[in-house]
């Protein structure tokens, strides 16, 4: 099964995959783990004895969408004296402790290459013209539009080239003068 790894013939242990996704469960509740894991215990309690019975296992796993059947068997490697009952302390000892996981700085290097602003030519107007040109043509060349559907198409144009870009430019006369 997925879940157990063999230790040796006859001991079975969590596989670390399943660990600590208990444990990330347990410290979704609290940073300390072992108190994390009893105010879990105490929610899915139902029988008001010491530990979890193997269907309170099933309700704590149910969250991770774990099948019945892999919760019963999960429950069998966590109950090192096989009584029926995972105690808190099992449980701690299956998952080890849940180590608290290392997080380290990861440096943010920026690979996109300086370009400096000012050296960047803005495109004089008979280009933006002729670009615009090009674009109303196409875009009017995949429609069939009457001489009364001029002024909707026009304005459709006009909204397809600038969509949401309108509220960052700043519009200037040159600009307005080639798309009126």
């Amino acid at each position: 099964m997925l879940e157990e790894s063999k230790v040796s013939s006859t001991e079975a242990e969590l596989n670390p995959a399943v660990k600590e996704m208990i444990c990330s469960m347990i410290r979704r509740v609290h940073e300390d783990a072992e108190f994390g894991l009893r105010t879990l215990a105490d929610i899915v309690d139902t029988d008001g004895m010491e530990g979890l019975s193997y269907e309170e296992v099933f309700e704590f796993l149910s969250a991770s969408r774990i099948p019945r059947v892999e919760s019963d068997d999960l429950a069998k490697i966590m109950d090192s004296d096989t009584d029926g009952v995972v105690t808190v302390d099992e449980l701690m000892g299956a998952v080890d402790n849940c180590p608290v996981p290392e997080v380290r700085e990861v440096p943010v290097v920026n690979t996109r290459p300086m370009t400096n602003f000012e050296d960047v030519e803005c495109p004089t107007p008979s280009a933006m013209y002729k670009e615009l040109r090009a674009m109303a043509m196409k875009f009017l060349g995949t429609r069939k539009i009457r001489f009364e559907e001029a002024k909707d198409a026009a304005a459709e144009l006009y909204a397809s080239i600038t969509g949401d870009v309108e509220d960052v430019i700043e519009h200037r006369t040159s600009m307005c003068q080639l798309i009126v």
